[in-house]
This record gives structure tokens, sequence and C-alpha cells, in this order.
């Protein structure tokens, strides 16, 4: 027999193009494999055990539907088929594919037929292919058996898969064909055709031996074709002769009809698959996008640090540790840090970078836990690794200009901070100095992310304050009180720190935030004005704007300012990206005041009442008043409500107020009118979660600080006039006597059942889902021990009925869910949804 010239390879086609298809086509083809294999094994497994009538069958189908689904993704080049239809093969047959290239495995996959195949051993070891190749229970063949060089292995094998009903497929010429030309068959299929009684079907395929080429990796523009020829019968033939002669014809055919395909092929190109390459060019597009951002990001979004020639002697300077009052200071020059009751002290003196290098010395492991925090919530607020990825990368652009919105003073205070410390997360990706320098912007980011669709949490918690003076308190005094609410980790709260400021030419100053804080949140300074922050929302915040971190503007105020009007005048002359108001109050000047500051408006807020300031987490100023992004605050998060309790517990202590007083005031945890709304509930004024709490006597320069957890334990005091004007040594041999402290909360147990509940919430939600009713019932009798006044205790207990089919008495708990208050819209509503579930179920 002849052979037939059918083919030539083409030259090699783009190299470019060529280094995109590559890993492209190998890439789509091993993350199928890797799905099947390591996500579907054990339900294919069952399946093929269990529900398939042929051991092998489920795991064909897999390898079929990963051929199918390869040609329907992968974007380059085309493939078509002709008369490959379910009816153009008997069953069982013989069908016999000539063999270019690797790639008609998968192009013999695509046919319509449930078929096993004679295979090489070395098949069998084709990363991940091969172990669907096992499984599938394709028939592994070596050399011709012993004696009878026509039958080759597994033809025993083969002939009961045809008495099964399932057809063999092979590849006769036995190895691929290196320039396209068809190679001599060998007998086996043909004589198995025959001995078994059944038709053969040729099946032709042309272009994919120049797609992926003999001796090659590289994939070349696959322009392939897959023709199925008429099945040949086998009725009357019979022995080795007739098989020889039955191959012959076959091999002409089909060598014929390749040749033919050949010249068809020399025509116009057509175009296939267009709907799938469109998408795949989107899909290329985005992933383009995405790596030039992110060599955006690398190369003009990170922030250099500033250049400092100074005095760096502090850093040669070891740690010293010594026992003074039975606590233990550490100290780095002037500068030292201990532990009193609860709190940390530090305290800080010289230039900003001496500030910020002492700052990250004395406190390095609260450092790392503080940035591991960080990290472990913004993850929690982003709900997989790819938005957290994005989202770092979209901040990295908006924040791109902020070094020039932080003082060089500023700047060098972090560049202290950095030096001093340890990169504990070298794989986040960027330096130190940015990191730290945008963590200073952490409360600014949060709230430009509020709105973000990336994001999955979007509430915004919000702080509560107060000031009260003249005739609203017992005497006279300048009183300011606070809660700090932040829920970026327990360890704010557990590790709160209370640092004394010494800043070379400038103003001391006192302020409650965390270790290695070069901004300020809580503070006052020795000329008498104290100043914090709570969050807005405005419709002015947003991706696109940047200006000073809100931190950095407060430690402007305790540095700078003598007077309200120098509040006044540093917060609005700076630029800002987000929107908080500025509780402002002035010793010598008797009052206070709240700036309402967003990006594009600044207004002051005088006392609304005689001698009363009020602050929450909304704006009362002119420019805001039709804000619809403040509108939605107002009606859907929980600031009206607790302004509205604070007017309340305000007006019951007018004439009264002094520290006993803000005390209670802050520890309240009730709703409207006295009602009771169990503990944790964010209406409350003390939702469970303020990082810190404070108190002020503006007057005569006392503070308390709340110890932890939250406002439950005492509050620590300082007599902050004293300790700025004894400057940093004559700070720490000061005596503050215990007497001096405010007492723990009465309900301090409280606080375990509040950190128990919260666990028991998570572990209920879970039992809830799986329908889980005796677990749901232990869980309920947890909750209405730990918390029996919270809406969610009554909310659980109405599913729980619901599941039961007690629908009447489910609408019951709904109802009294709803009736204790629960703190933002989005929850009230899902609750009014399972109200009306159960009141229509009760009615029919």
């Amino acid at each position: 027999m002849s052979e037939q010239t059918t083919t030539a390879y083409p030259p090699p086609s783009n190299a470019v193009m060529n280094a995109l298809r590559t890993p492209a086509a190998y890439g789509l083809l091993a993350a199928q494999l890797l799905f099947v294999l390591f996500i579907l094994e054990i339900p294919y497994w069952l399946a093929d055990r269990f529900l398939s009538r042929h051991r092998g069958d489920t795991f064909y189908r897999a390898q079929k539907q990963v051929a199918r689904w390869f040609f329907r993704l992968y974007p380059f080049g085309g493939q078509r088929r002709i008369n490959v239809r379910k009816d153009a093969f008997p069953v069982p047959c013989v069908i016999v594919c000539n063999h270019q290239s690797m790639l008609d495995i998968l192009m013999a996959l695509l046919l319509p037929v449930n078929a096993r195949w004679f295979i090489k051993p070395w098949t069998l070891k084709i990363p991940l292919m091969g172990e669907l190749n096992k499984l599938a229970g394709h028939i592994r063949v070596d050399d011709a058996e012993a004696g009878d060089p026509e039958r080759p292995q597994g033809f025993e094998t083969a002939l009961k898969y045809l008495q099964d009903g399932i057809s063999i497929l092979f590849f006769p010429e036995g190895s691929r064909s290196p320039d396209g030309n068809i190679k001599r068959f060998k007998n086996g299929a043909f004589l198995l055709a025959i001995e078994a009684g059944v038709p053969v079907v040729p099946v032709v395929l042309e272009g994919t031996g120049a797609c992926v080429r003999k001796g090659s990796p590289a994939v070349h523009h696959p322009d392939v074709v897959m023709k199925v020829l008429p099945p040949v019968p086998t009725t009357g033939l019979k022995g080795e002769m007739d098989a020889a002669r039955l191959k012959s014809t076959i091999h002409e055919s089909m060598a014929a009809e390749i040749a033919r395909l050949c010249v068809a092929k020399t025509g116009v190109p057509r175009i296939h698959g267009w709907v799938t390459r469109l998408g795949m060019f989107g899909v290329a597009l985005v992933i383009g996008l995405l790596v030039s951002l992110s060599i955006y990001v690398k190369n003009f979004c990170i922030a250099e640090p500033p250049t400092f020639d100074g005095d760096r002697s502090l850093a040669k300077e070891d740690i010293r540790e010594a026992t003074l009052d039975d606590r233990m200071v550490t100290r780095v020059g002037p500068n030292w840090r201990r532990r009193r009751d609860g709190v940390n002290e530090i305290a800080l003196s010289g230039t900003p970078w001496e500030r910020g290098y002492a700052n990250a010395r004395l406190t390095p492991e609260l450092l790392e836990q503080q940035e591991r925090h960080l990290l472990s919530t913004a993850r929690e607020f982003l709900p997989n690794a790819a938005s957290f990825w994005l989202v770092k990368q979209l901040i990295a652009v908006n924040n791109r200009n902020l070094p020039d919105h932080v003082s060089e003073h500023e700047q060098l205070e972090v560049l202290g901070l950095v030096e001093g410390s340890t990169d504990h997360y070298p794989d986040e990706g960027v330096p130190l100095y940015h990191r730290v320098l945008n963590y200073h912007a952490a409360h600014d980011i949060s709230h430009v992310l509020i709105d973000n669709p990336l994001v999955a949490e979007k509430e915004i918690i919000g702080c509560t304050a107060f000031a009260a003076w003249g005739d609203a308190t017992a005497g006279g005094d300048l009183w300011v009180a606070r809660n700090f609410d932040w829920e970026a980790g327990e360890i704010f709260d557990k590790e709160k720190c209370i640092l004394y400021v010494w800043p070379e030419g400038g103003l001391a100053y006192v302020h409650v935030a965390w270790a290695g804080m070069a901004g300020a949140v809580t503070g006052i300074n020795e000329a008498g004005i104290s100043i914090h922050i709570n969050a807005a929302r405005t419709d002015e915040t947003g991706f696109g704007r940047i200006g000073t971190p809100v931190s950095m503007l407060v430690k402007r105020v305790l540095e700078q300012a003598r007077t309200i009007d120098d509040a006044h005048r540093i917060l609005r002359e700076a630029q800002v990206f987000v929107s908080d108001s500025y509780m402002v109050a002035s010793r010598d000047e008797k009052r206070a005041v709240v700036i309402e500051k967003s990006p594009d408006h600044c207004a002051l807020r005088e006392a609304g009442k005689p001698g009363m300031l009020l602050q929450s987490n909304h704006f009362l100023g002119e420019p805001w008043q039709a804000d619809p992004v403040q509108n939605e605050q107002i009606e859907r998060a929980t600031t009206l409500y607790r302004w509205q309790r604070l007017e309340e517990l305000t007006a019951k202590h007018h004439g009264k107020v002094g520290k006993d007083v803000c005390l209670e005031i802050l520890r309240d945890r009730k709703g409207r009118g006295d009602k009771e709304i169990g503990f944790g509930n964010r209406n409350a004024i003390d939702g469970g979660i303020c990082a810190h709490s404070v108190i002020m006597n503006v007057s005569t320069g006392q503070m308390w600080v709340s110890s932890g957890p939250h406002t439950y334990g005492h509050y620590v005091y300082v007599p902050v006039y004293e300790m700025l004007k004894a400057q940093p040594q004559g700070a720490l041999r000061m005596h503050i006597a215990r007497q001096d402290y405010l007492p723990r909360d009465p309900r301090s147990t409280e606080a375990d059942d509040l950190r128990e509940f919260t666990k028991q919430l998570k572990v209920t939600r879970l039992n809830l889902e799986a329908e889980d009713l005796p677990a749901l019932e232990a869980n309920l009798r947890t909750l209405h021990n730990l918390n029996p006044d919270a809406f969610e205790t009554a909310y659980f207990g109405g599913r729980f009925s619901y599941l039961k089919g007690k629908y009447a008495e489910a609408a019951k708990h709904f109802q009294t869910a709803l009736n204790r208050d629960p703190h933002y819209e989005e929850v009230r509503e899902h609750i009014k949804v399972w109200l009306n579930r159960a009141n229509d179920k009760a009615a029919k």
C-alpha cells in the first residue's frame, strides 16, 4: 500500500501570539483538570460506582466535558466539526482516527459516543489527564502479545467492551505523524471490528498537527477540522486477509478526505467562536488592566519616606527596664512606657523623628498585634482575596498624593515610627513607610469604602459625645464626655494608650489612642483646648478625593491651638477627603463647639441649649440639610436614635452634670424612653464596642480613661495639666491615688456575657441554616440566659417557632424583636419580612 501525501504543515505562526496561546491553552486545561480531580472526584467516583451502567462511564463523561469546555473557552483560532452527530456512530462500533498531534486527544473526546480507547502506557503518566485515563478505564496497550502480532494487548478486553455496547477508539498509526501524512495503519483495529462483527467508523482530523507539532509544546494558530466519514460495515468479512483489505480501503478514503479538507482550507478564512473570542478578549482586557493597575501602583503610588539628616543618636540608645512603684517602666532616652491599671502610658518628647522612633521602640509587640488585627479586620469587611487585592490597589491610587497633605514634621514622625519598627508583613507588597502612613488614614479610608460595592459590611457604628458647662453642670466647670466606637480589633480596647507628648516647638498635650499613633482622636493640650472626632457621612466623600488624614488634623489642633478660633482656622483651612465633626472645648472661653467639616464645606455649631452640646454622627449645619447620603445615614443607621437618647439623659441631669453623671450617661445601655433593649444594641449610647471612653474636666485638667473592657472597667485618672507641667521624668514620678479613679461598672460581669452572646449568635445562625432543631433549642436557651432583652434573642426564637410550624407563636417573637428597637434599617426590614411570612402562614 503506497503512502499518500495529505498535507504539509505551514510555517510556524507568529511567535508573539504563540507566547499568548501556549500558556492560555495549558493553563485552561490544567484548571479544568484540577477542578475535576480535586473538587469533583469523590462525587464522580460515587456516581461511577453506584449510578453508572459501566465502570468508567462517569469519568469518561468528565473527560468529554473537559474537552467541550476547552474548545468553548479557548480564545485563539477555530475548530470545525463535520457530520459529528450521534447517529453517525452505530452502537457499538470501532472508531479509527488519524493521529497528527496531542491535540487529537481533546478533539476525539468531542465525538458523541461512549468509547474506550487503546492507549500507550506513557499517556497514563501525563499529569492530571493520565489519572483521568486510568479512572475512565481506557485500555493500556504495550507491544503486541507474543505469538500474535496482529492482536494487541488488551484485545480480549476490547471484545468484552464491544459485547457490552461500548465502542472502541484506535489511533491505528500507533504514533503521531511528523508532517501530516497518514502513516501505515496497523491491523489490530480492523481485526477487532471483524471479530466483533461491528462497523468501522473513520474519523479524519486535519490541522491538529500544525497547531501542536510533534516534539514541541508550543501552541500555534489552531484551525482544525474533524470530519466523521460513513461507517464501513464488516458483515461477511473474516480473518486477517479481509482485515488487511479493510485497512487499505479505509486508509485511502481517509487520506483522500484529508486532501480535500486541505484544499478547502486554502480559501477565505472563516471566523469561528467569535462570541467566545470576544468574551475572552474582554477577560484578557480586564487582566491587562489589572496588571497595568498593579504596575502603576508600584511605580507611581507608593509613598516615599522623607529625607532626614537630623540627629539619630536616640537609635544608639538601648532599651532600659526598671521597676518604679511596683510597675515596670521601659525607657529609651527621656521617653518611657508603663502599664497602669489596665492602660498603657507612653511619654514622648523631642523632635518629630525622636517621638516616632521612641513610640515604636517602646511598643514593638503592640505594633505587631495591631497591624495583624487591622489586616484581619479588613479581610472580614472584604468578601474575598480578589476584592482585598483590588481595594488595596484602588486605595493606593486614591492616596497617591497623600504625602502632599501631610506636613514635613508629621512625615518625619512617621519615618521615626518606621525606623524604630520591624516589618512583620513584607509580603503585603509595599514598603512599611507607605503602610504606616496609610494606617494613619485608616479612619478616612474606611469611610471612603463605606459605599464601595466590594465591601461586604457597610454600616457606620458611630460615636457619641456631649459637653456641658455653666448652669448645666453641678459646679460650673466645663465637662466633655465621649465614647469612641471603633471595631478594628479587641487589641485597641485592651491595649489602649494614654500618650503624653511634649513636641519640640509646640504645645504639650495628652491624647488617648494606641501605640504607634502619630495622630490623635481624643485629647487635650496644656492651653486647655480639648478636641475629639466623630465620623459622619455625606455625598462629598468618595474615591477621587484626597486630603489630610483627620487624625493628623486633631494632632495639629492639639499642638497649635490656644483658642476655639485657632482650632476652627486649622480645620477650616485643611483639605480633607472624608466628613467628620470635631468637638472643641476651651478652658479659658468656658464653652464648647462642634466644627462640622466635609471635603467642600465647614460650619461651626454652637450649643443648642445653654451650656449643653450634643454630638453623634450627623451634621446639623445648613450645607448638609439636603445631602442624600447624610439623610440616608439618619434614616437607616443609629445616629439619630443615640442623639435622641442623649437628649433625654442630658435633660434629666441638667444642672447636675459632673464626673459621675458623665459616667452614667456613657454607660447607658437602654433605648429611648428607658426601654430595655438588651446589651450590645448599637442604638444604645454604650453599644459595648467602644475602643475608649473618656471623661474630661477641661476647666481643671482632669481626665478619666476607661480601662476596659469597653466601659465596664474602672476609669483611670490622669491629672493632665500637672503631668504636662512636670515634663517626662516628673510625670513618671507623680503619684496618682487609686481613690481618684472612677469605679468599675457594677454590671461588669455583663462584659463576659456580651462576648459569649456574640459567639453564640454565630453558632445559632449556623444551626439555623442547617435547620438543626435540637441544637437551635439549646442555642435559644443560652441566648435567653445571656441577653433576654436583646432583639436577636426574640428574632431567633421566631425563626425556631417558624421551623416547627408554630406560625402564630413565631409572629409574636418577630413582633417582640421589632419592639426592642433593632439597630439598623436593614435588620428591621429583614425581621418585618419574617413577620409577614409568619402572619401569612398563621392566617391560612
